[in-house]
């Protein structure tokens, strides 16, 4: 099933992806397109690239806590 065909229409001009269409996606994606632009986006990879986006939010969280780790594991070492 196409990525498009998953949208769900919250109003006129926002739509969106459930997290449960990608493994990994922490959140849902939001899409603000009128109709005629969403036929025109079904037919890129925009819908592809925006469920990437969620999934880095994990990865940022994660990178976060070791460079927190780090910096307390050089504190204590200068200390």
């Amino acid at each position: 099933m196409e990525l498009k065909d998953q949208l769900i229409k919250i109003n006129d001009y926002l739509w969106e992806l459930p997290k449960t269409v990608r493994k990994g996606m922490v959140v849902p994606a939001h899409v603000y397109a009128s109709e005629r632009l969403l036929a025109e986006i079904g037919n890129d990879k925009s819908l592809q690239q925006l469920t990437n986006v969620p999934r880095y939010r994990v990865f940022a969280r994660l990178l976060w806590r070791c460079l927190m780790f780090m910096k307390v594991m050089v504190f204590r070492s200068e200390g």
